[in-house]
């Protein structure tokens, strides 16, 4: 009699915990911090989201790039979000301070984005991310100053050339930063890291003075050597210079970042987008890129719903939630 009453306990105890568990997800909230001005772009996807899953999600906007900082405070006393947008580059500081949960994604759906994405946001051979945007440099010019862009850096060069004739600038970038000059040294033959064995980095054996990357700085310094560059674009405060140069008109082209897409577009400059150019061995430029994803906060409370909601932002393709239906509906 006493082993049926235990036995009797025990199950409207678990029954009872299963009802608080399903009554607290019912009821339950999702805090998600987004980008400045981009939490218009996913409304209708939230709102589907919660329909389907019965939670309030609680939309807020912060800086990405500022979101980490917040969550080191946030995070222990139970404030922060339980999914927030950063950028990839902040990635290893995070996994490393505890401030950042695993997620577990099926292969087929991290086969939906591009390695280069995807792997932006994979550490120690865990996934910690989901792609929101990717960016790299492209090269930006003045419509109105120059009908169309130039094929090659040569073509560039010698463009510059006549532009400083006329006290005026063609091509400007920042080639003294290796972000920016590592479109000609990767291409031509440098490295920054071999990688070793296990498909990781060896920061022992670096690659910058390769034969090749030694003949793609020689050019580069060109721009400098043959005064096509003004002096005020070297150091930290280069890159203020060239957008001052540009939206005054005063040269043709830079190579710059979507992130400069805006700015321009304010000063009222009549700008066109093309790839970068090609190189002295005829192929293309190539670029960094930086990477903004979706994780998953250590201190979420409920982190598989966290990366239910993660995944709205996969690939349509591969993707059954609401914002991917959305994008297939509409056509987006």
């Amino acid at each position: 009699m006493k082993k049926n009453t235990l036995a009797a306990l025990i199950l409207t105890t678990l029954a009872a915990g299963q009802l608080t568990s399903l009554q607290a997800h019912a009821a339950g909230q999702l805090n998600v911090w987004e980008d400045i001005k981009k939490s218009a772009g996913i409304k209708t996807a939230v709102s589907d989201f919660e329909k389907q899953y019965n939670v309030k999600v609680n939309l807020q906007e912060m800086p990405y790039a500022q979101q980490l900082e917040k969550l080191r405070l946030d995070g222990p006393a139970g404030i922060g979000p339980d999914v927030l947008v950063i950028p990839n580059d902040q990635l290893g500081g995070a996994v490393v301070q505890g401030l950042l949960s695993p997620l577990s994604v099926d292969q087929a759906k991290q086969d939906a984005f591009t390695p280069a994405s995807i792997n932006a946001f994979r550490m120690d051979n865990a996934l910690y991310g989901i792609p929101k945007a990717v960016e790299t440099l492209v090269l930006i010019y003045n419509k109105d100053l120059i009908d169309k862009p130039l094929d090659s850096l040569q073509a560039w060069l010698d463009y510059s050339k006549t532009q400083r004739e006329q006290n005026k600038y063609g091509l400007l970038a920042k080639f003294d930063q290796i972000y920016y000059s590592w479109g000609a040294i990767g291409p031509m033959g440098g490295y920054i890291f071999a990688k070793n064995d296990s498909g990781g980095f060896n920061p022992q054996q670096v690659g910058l003075n390769t034969p090749g990357a030694v003949e793609a700085v020689t050019f580069l310094k060109k721009f400098y050597a043959e005064k096509v560059f003004p002096a005020g674009i070297l150091g930290d405060n280069g890159l203020n210079a060239i957008d001052s140069l540009f939206t005054e008109k005063k040269a043709a082209a830079v190579i710059n970042g979507p992130w400069a897409f805006q700015p321009y577009e304010a000063a009222g400059i009549n700008y066109g987008v093309a790839p970068l150019p090609t190189l002295p061995d005829g192929k293309p430029m190539s670029s960094f890129l930086g990477v903004k994803g979706y994780v998953v906060s250590t201190w979420s409370k409920d982190k598989a719903l966290a990366q239910q909601f993660i995944g709205v932002h996969q690939p349509a393709a591969v993707c059954e939630s609401p914002l991917c239906r959305h994008r297939r509906n509409s056509g987006r």
